[in-house]
């Protein structure tokens, strides 16, 4: 079950997110991942001088923390 999500709220002013999207699943029981249906949401980037998008995305998941009772 997840019992909190931190770090979200940091995404919005990030200027290398295009979009993206986070279900509200705290409370909930989170099954195991069978494909992309089941995903929690998604972070999607750009980098308009060079490659870096991957990276950015990544650092972007840091940032997010869950917590599973």
């Amino acid at each position: 079950k997840l019992i909190s999500m931190q770090g979200a709220e940091t995404l919005k002013a990030d200027p290398h997110i295009a979009y993206y999207e986070l279900k509200d699943c705290v409370g909930k029981l989170i099954d195991p991942p069978i494909d992309n249906v089941g995903r929690l949401g998604r972070i999607i980037t750009k980098d308009t001088q060079g490659y870096g998008s991957m990276r950015y995305a990544r650092e972007a998941l840091d940032r997010i923390k869950l917590t599973f009772e």
